[in-house]
């Protein structure tokens, strides 16, 4: 799988509005309304993740820097996190067509390690939860406003806008190193480092989504691929 396309696999439909602060507890990486997302289990997920596409990654002789994956899925995750809690407040159970979907990722990551089984579950099924969600929220307001048989892509929008409100009204809390924030409806990534970049590998280690020559010459704790 080339870079691009696992950025691909990445990238989210939905959108939310995501700033750094440096108010969070030591440990948490994020907190979005009454939940936060912990450091380790960003690391845990992340090296999953990285240990279930680093085959194809080495087969395509790719690399991508672990920093870079670890601040996508925080997105995801917190995304997620999001999408659960509206679900809660709207009354709203995930579609027989999202279970199914679910089943059978799966059953396609079954035969992978434990850690990197978990950490596809996670991550791959995050956006389709996001949209199942929003979706279905969005035609319940519809609904409520005599709009009989709304489209796809119309419960889509309308959900993205309910989830916009909600987390304008509860801004979720990230941790500033990861330097994410969210652009257009996609994240985006910004330095809020205090130091600057100096030498010519400095700033290619800067680039939240680095140049993969750059990415092999880290060491193997900090790429995958």
């Amino acid at each position: 799988m080339r870079p691009k396309k696992l950025v691909a696999v990445l990238a989210l439909c939905t959108a939310g509005l995501l700033s750094g602060c440096a108010g969070l507890q030591p440990g948490v990486a994020a907190r979005v309304g009454e939940e936060t997302i912990s450091v380790q289990d960003v690391n845990r997920i992340t090296d999953g993740y990285c240990q279930a596409y680093e085959p194809q990654l080495e087969s395509d002789g790719d690399t991508l820097t672990m920093e870079f994956l670890s601040s996508n899925i925080l997105f995801r995750l917190a995304l997620s996190s999001a999408a659960r809690q509206l679900a809660d407040d709207y009354g709203v159970e995930p579609t027989a067509a999202y279970v199914d979907n679910l089943a059978t990722l799966r059953q396609t990551v079954s035969v992978l390690k434990p850690q990197a089984a978990e950490a596809r579950l996670a991550v791959d099924s995050s956006g389709t939860y996001v949209s199942d969600v929003l979706s279905t929220i969005g035609r319940q307001q519809l609904a409520e406003d005599g709009v009989a048989e709304p489209t796809t892509e119309d419960s889509l929008a309308r959900g993205q806008d309910v989830m916009k409100r909600w987390l304008s009204d509860n801004e979720p809390e990230i941790d500033p190193q990861y330097g994410l924030v969210v652009d257009d409806l996609a994240p985006a990534f910004v330095d809020t480092s205090t130091s600057f970049a100096a030498s010519d590998q400095a700033v290619a280690g800067a680039v939240r989504q680095p140049d993969p020559s750059y990415a092999a010459s880290l060491p193997d704790s900090q790429r995958c691929g």
